[in-house]
């Protein structure tokens, strides 16, 4: 990401549609894929660039960096029971809030009255995350870096209904 000072200052506005807008001083880069799914050929959409992704390990060592006392084994497996814990919990039916987001299991499909019992055809386990209310507010100061048209996107070559197998 790029941190810097956005032209939008607090309290501007914006004439197109009078909002005010936040200030940015988050700006993603990324690239622009054409929107296979309207008809509009202008249509595109926002691919994030990402150069890694950030791992146990590395999170861990940004701790160390930060000057905790604790050795890069004892934080890698500290935080390694920690996803266990979450992991089990959102297992179990259980909620989940951390500093960062809210998790909590679902299942989707049709039911057929209370008699009706899980059925893999119809009925799919799932966890939904949602942002917690820090992180929310933090992405108030995001913006983007259009980098160009991405010379390959993703193509929809086909689209499956996932309850029914239909192509």
């Amino acid at each position: 990401f790029i941190k810097r000072e956005s032209a939008w200052k607090p309290g501007s506005i914006n004439k197109k549609n009078s909002i005010t807008m936040a200030k940015k001083t988050i700006f993603w880069p990324g690239w622009l894929i054409d929107n296979p799914l309207t008809e509009d050929p202008g249509d595109s959409i926002f691919s994030v660039k990402s150069d890694s992704m950030l791992t146990t390990e590395d999170i861990a060592r940004q701790l160390i960096s930060e000057g905790t006392e604790f050795k890069l084994e004892t934080l890698i497996d500290i935080l390694n029971r920690s996803d266990r814990i979450i992991r089990n919990s959102l297992l179990a039916g259980r909620p989940v809030g951390t500093g960062v987001f809210y998790a909590y299991p679902s299942v989707s499909g049709v039911w057929r009255g209370t008699s009706d019992t899980f059925d893999e055809k119809r009925h799919k386990a799932g966890i939904n995350f949602q942002p917690n209310a820090a992180l929310r507010e933090s992405l108030k100061s995001v913006g983007t870096e259009v980098l160009g048209m991405a010379s390959v996107g993703p193509v929809i070559s086909t689209v499956t209904d996932h309850w029914s197998g239909e192509v």
